[in-house]
C-alpha cells in the first residue's frame, strides 16, 4: 500500500511531470531510499496550483514540491493513527524522509569544502538566465562551473586510490548534495542552452564526468522531466527571455526527449 504521496509541479499541458529541480531532486530521493527501504511505497502526483487535488487543499498544502506520508493515502487528513505529516518545503520534507527512514546513508562528511564548491552555482545561472540584456556576461556562471570542476579534480585526485574514487562530489558514494546537485546542472544545461545559447565548457571535463555518471544513475533518469519542461519552467518567469509563438508551438508539438548524453 502506497503510504507517501509527493506532490511535483505539473508540466506545459497542466496534467503531465514539469520541471522543477526542487520537485526532481525529491523524486529522485525517494527513488534512491525506496530501493533499499521495501516499506516505502510511494506515488507521484502532478499539481497545477490553480487547481490542486482535493486532498493537497484539506492538508492546507500551499505549493510544490510537497509530501504526506501516512498509511492510508487517500484519507490521510483523518488517519487514525495520528501519524500523518504533510510538508511542502524541501528543507522539512529532507528531515522527515531522513528520520522516518534513514538508510541509505546518504549524509557526507567535509561538508563546508563541498559545499562552498557547488552552494553559489545555481544562484549565478539564475542571475545569468534572468539577464534579458541580449549578450548577457556569463562570466559568473562560468566561475562556479570553474570552480566545481577544480574541486572535482581534486576529489578525484585524492580519491585515485580507492575504486571509482572520485566520483560523486564527496568520495566514492552517492549522497544527499549528489541528489541535490545532478538536477541543478542539468537545468543549466538545457535551459541555459536553449534560452541563452550557452554551453558548459567543454574544458571542464570533471562537470561533464560527474554529469555523466548522475546520467547513469536510474533514479536520476527515472525522475528526470523532459527537455521542452525544463524550457517552459525558465521562459515561463516573467523576468526571464519569453518563447515566441512559434517557439511555443514547435516545443509543444515534439516528442519529449531528454539531453541525458554526454558530448565527446
Amino acid at each position: 500500500m502506497v503510504n507517501i504521496t509527493l506532490f511535483v509541479k505539473a508540466g506545459a499541458d497542466g496534467q503531465r511531470y514539469g520541471a522543477c529541480p526542487f520537485c526532481h531532486r525529491l523524486f529522485m530521493l525517494l527513488l534512491v531510499k525506496a530501493k533499499h527501504r521495501p516499506e516505502l511505497r510511494f506515488r507521484v502526483v502532478t499539481v497545477n496550483l490553480a487547481k490542486p487535488p482535493e486532498i493537497f487543499r484539506q492538508n492546507t498544502l500551499t505549493r510544490v514540491p510537497a509530501l504526506i506520508d501516512c498509511q492510508v493515502v487517500d484519507d490521510c487528513h483523518t488517519d487514525a493513527a495520528g501519524d500523518t505529516v504533510a510538508v511542502d518545503t524541501v528543507d522539512d520534507i529532507i528531515e522527515h524522509l531522513d528520520t522516518r527512514y534513514p538508510t541509505p546513508e546518504l549524509m557526507y562528511a567535509n561538508e563546508e569544502v563541498a559545499d562552498s564548491a557547488c552552494n553559489r552555482l545555481f544562484q549565478k545561472f539564475c542571475f545569468y538566465i534572468k539577464d534579458m540584456a541580449t549578450g548577457a556576461d556569463s562570466t559568473g556562471l562560468t566561475g562556479e562551473l570553474h570552480k566545481l570542476d577544480d574541486y572535482l579534480g581534486q576529489q578525484k585526485q585524492n580519491n585515485s586510490s580507492t575504486a571509482g574514487g572520485g566520483t560523486y562530489l564527496c568520495g566514492t558514494r552517492l549522497t544527499s548534495l549528489d541528489i541535490e546537485m545532478w538536477p541543478k546542472l542539468h537545468h543549466i544545461r538545457v535551459a541555459a542552452g536553449y534560452l541563452k545559447d550557452y554551453v558548459i565548457p567543454a574544458r571542464f571535463a570533471h562537470v561533464w564526468s560527474y554529469m555523466g555518471e548522475g546520467y547513469k544513475q536510474r533514479a536520476f533518469v527515472d525522475s528526470c522531466p523532459a527537455d521542452q519542461e525544463i524550457i517552459f519552467h525558465w521562459a515561463d518567469r516573467p523576468e526571464t527571455p519569453n518563447l515566441t509563438a512559434e517557439q511555443n508551438a514547435q516545443l509543444a508539438k515534439q516528442e519529449p526527449r531528454y539531453s541525458i548524453d554526454i558530448p565527446n
